[in-house]
C-alpha cells in the first residue's frame, strides 16, 4: 500500500483543495518510488516541503 498525506495549519485563506491537491502530489510521489511507500506534504506560507520513506 501507498500513502499521500498533506499537512497545513489552517488560515483564513486556506483552501482545502490546495490540501487535497498536495495529498494526491504525495500519494502519486510515494506511488511511483515503488511499492509501500509513503510521502508527507507539509503546506505552509513558504511552499510545500516533504518527507519520504519506506513502510516499517
Amino acid at each position: 500500500m501507498s500513502l499521500g498525506v498533506a499537512s497545513q495549519i489552517p488560515e483564513l485563506h486556506s483552501s482545502p483543495e490546495v490540501l487535497i491537491y498536495e495529498a494526491d502530489k504525495a500519494l502519486y510521489k510515494a506511488k511511483n518510488n515503488g511499492k509501500n511507500q509513503w510521502c508527507l506534504h507539509y503546506i505552509s506560507e513558504q511552499g510545500t516541503g516533504g518527507k519520504r520513506g519506506t513502510q516499517v
